[in-house]
């Protein structure tokens, strides 16, 4: 069996007959010879039940004989178990058993064989591990390329830390990376990427692998190079000059790929935030053709890359949803929910896109439960964002928000308020539960957060004094630093809203003495708003009005009919005197008024008669 195997002539006939004869005397054979068999059957690639019987046999001989093998043997049966998808849990108990008490007696080679075994087999075997990390990490010199490869393969996937042993293998690699081969290259980076080591050491040994691969990718196979450029993405490590070779390498090959490979490409460059038009567009004209042949998890990898990247695929996005829509069933709730996101972020638009959320909004609601609060946030904002939001999905969402509104993120808390406020869509228990959620973590908002909840609460309706009181402490505390855009959507919220005049007045003051000094940062509805708010609460600011005349006023001809019509209202109402704005008006609205609304021109005539 060992002479066959080794030699790699096939003869599955004579393996048969081996296993036949061979199962029932296993107890005649020494523990080379069991070894040696299980090694030759599984390198030979014999399959069928007379392999089965066999490998049932060993598995039922071989425990109590493991104190009598060599140290070759525990690796070779351990190895040849993990091969072929046949590692019994009793003989893999006995083996890490063994090989914990002999470890410092295994050669290199053995070491990452057997490491490799059982995190190939998934056999968590803690002290078996740590003895072989022991017993590895001073030798660490010994091993050849191969040996550095599977023993960070096998810590990595096992999740088994060991971090004296990752840096004694991160040394040995970095400094014979130009010698390691392609697979060599490829596994170490991923394990790196993979296990929880320290970022500066891992970047250090990333660097120097990607400096050796540059120079030879095109000896590297599709997948070798896909887990190449993951492991950079994984631990947002830039390198542009290897990323732009690694693009064009891939771009020509692209067809050689799987499904997987091509999302992992595509996700990796999207996470980077690495620019590549060509690759990309290569990857759209590759993979709408076989979108059948990818699995769920590809196909909405794809999509969220591509809008991550903001790289515009319209023929790509269609068939993505024609391909989705009815196999939904399969994909995971991430997928569902990345799927979402990436549609309403792309600005896909059409009837296929329509289909897809329709089968999401049938799809979706039976099993909400097992959704990450982030999946729930993204498939609520996503509805929301491109305006299809059916009721039954949306009255699903906010008994499953409700019920676990405290597990949220403050991010996820604020995306989806906004999101059901933004759906017009009511639902008084989620609100109420994610107020409460909410209101003793407002410091963990950004301004983001702040506007995004002051914005939802206000525009549903909903009050929540407890809550408006955290934000606006919080909102008046960090008013320089907001954005133009939260300064105004807060301002907004909190005159619109039924809160308090004097929290509203302190917080307005704040938000206007922050906001006079950046004037010009502003855009023209922000600044429409900003005066609005001041004009509702009736709060007179004359130097922030003064200013803000003065800015409109030079920018009037990009201001919107509403825009200029919310101006000419808020000055009027606080009856503050600014005849160069009302004379500006005047000027930029007589010609524009056939584009105006109704409600902007009697504004405007209003305006003006009462100032």
């Amino acid at each position: 069996a060992w002479a066959f195997a080794t030699a790699g002539r096939p003869a599955p006939a004579l393996f048969e007959a081996i296993a036949d004869e061979a199962a029932p005397r296993l107890a005649e054979f020494a523990p080379q010879g069991l070894a040696n068999l299980a090694w030759a059957f599984a390198t030979s690639g014999a399959r069928g039940s007379a392999q089965r019987r066999l490998f049932a046999a060993l598995a039922a001989e071989s425990p109590s004989r493991l104190a009598t093998f060599k140290t070759r043997e525990l690796a070779n049966l351990a190895w040849a178990c993990a091969k072929i998808g046949l590692a019994p849990r009793a003989l893999f108990e006995a083996l890490g058993e063994e090989v914990a008490r002999r470890a410092s007696a295994f050669s290199v080679p053995d070491m990452s064989m057997t490491a490799w075994a059982f995190a190939s087999a998934g056999h968590a075997a803690p002290a078996m591990f740590d003895a072989l990390a022991e017993a590895a990490t001073p030798r660490a010199r010994e091993c050849s390329g191969q040996a550095i490869a599977n023993l960070a393969w096998a810590y990595a996937t096992a999740r088994h830390a060991s971090p004296s042993l990752y840096s004694a293998l991160a040394s040995m690699a970095a400094s014979r990376a130009r010698d390691l081969s392609p697979q060599a290259v490829s596994n170490i980076a991923w394990s790196f990427a993979t296990a929880s080591h320290p970022l500066a050491e891992t970047h250090l040994l990333l660097d120097a692998l990607g400096a050796a691969a540059q120079r030879r990718l095109g000896r590297f196979k599709p997948q070798e190079l896909a887990n190449l450029c993951w492991a950079f993405a994984r631990v947002r490590l830039p390198s542009p000059s290897l990323l732009d070779a690694l693009a064009e390498e891939a771009a020509r090959r692209l067809d050689a790929f799987s499904g997987q490979g091509v999302a992992t490409l595509a996700w990796s460059y999207a996470t980077l935030q690495h620019a590549q038009p060509d690759l990309f567009d290569a990857i759209a004209a590759e993979a709408a053709p076989r979108l059948r042949r990818f699995s769920p998890q590809a196909i909405s990898t794809i999509a969220w890359a591509f809008a991550t990247a903001g790289r515009p695929a319209p023929a790509l996005f269609e068939a993505i949803a024609d391909e989705a829509a009815p196999r939904l069933a399969e994909f995971a709730p991430q997928g569902l929910a990345n799927l979402a996101w990436a549609f309403a972020t792309s600005g896909a638009r059409g009837s296929a896109q329509r289909r897809l959320f329709a089968a999401l909004a049938a799809e979706s609601p039976s099993r909400l439960a097992t959704f990450k609060t982030r999946e729930l946030a993204n498939l609520a904002w996503a509805c929301a964002k491109i305006g299809l939001a059916p009721r039954a999905l949306f009255e699903a969402l906010g008994e499953e928000v409700a019920r676990r509104a405290s597990a949220f993120s403050v991010p996820d808390m604020s995306m989806t308020a906004w999101a059901f406020a933004s759906a017009g869509h009511a639902a008084p228990a989620m609100f109420d539960a994610l107020a409460e959620a909410a209101t003793p973590r407002a410091r963990e908002c950004s301004g983001q957060a702040i506007a995004n909840l002051a914005w939802a609460y206000a525009t549903a309706r909903h009050a929540s004094p407890s809550l408006y009181s955290a934000l606006a402490s919080m909102a008046a505390s960090r008013a320089r630093d907001l954005s133009p855009q939260a300064v105004s959507n807060i301002a907004w919220s909190f005159a619109t809203a039924s809160h308090p005049l004097a929290e509203t007045h302190l917080l307005l003051d704040a938000l206007g003495a922050a906001a006079q000094r950046r004037l010009g940062r502003f855009k023209p509805q922000e600044l429409a708003n900003l005066c609005w708010a001041f004009a509702r609460v009736r709060l007179p600011s004359p130097s922030l009005l003064d200013a803000l005349a003065e800015e409109a006023a030079r920018r009037l001809d990009a201001f919107s009919g509403q825009g200029v019509a919310t101006l000419a209202w808020s000055y009027a109402t606080l009856q503050h005197a600014q005849p160069d704005l009302f004379d500006a008006i005047a000027a930029e609205a007589a010609p524009r008024l056939r584009r105006f609304s109704p409600q902007a021109i009697s504004t405007i005539a209003w305006a003006f008669a009462t100032a």
